[in-house]
């Protein structure tokens, strides 16, 4: 994970650690290690922070997946407005 671009990505929203921790149900502490990368965030979580800070399918490859992982497991186009959006197929 690219906690770095998480960080910046979260703060380009205007979002707090406060707002994102309670979108993912988490303490802001909990939250805090997870954009640290000290405890790793669940698929659940991933996909709410996808719709929370409106991630580019490139942004939310660099910031969590590794080279060798598949973006299409998490995010499908939208033909209608040619956008990603994020749900668990």
């Amino acid at each position: 994970m690219n906690q770095l671009e998480l960080e910046y990505a979260r703060k380009r929203k205007g979002k707090s650690k406060e707002d994102m921790a309670a979108a993912i149900g988490k303490s802001v502490v909990s939250y805090g290690k997870k954009e640290r990368g000290e405890i790793s965030f669940n698929d659940d979580e991933k996909l709410v922070i996808v719709r929370e800070l409106d991630l580019t399918p490139e942004q939310f490859n660099t910031i969590f997946l590794t080279a060798d992982y598949r973006i299409g497991k998490y995010l499908h186009r939208n033909h209608s407005h040619g956008h990603f959006t994020a749900e668990r197929r």
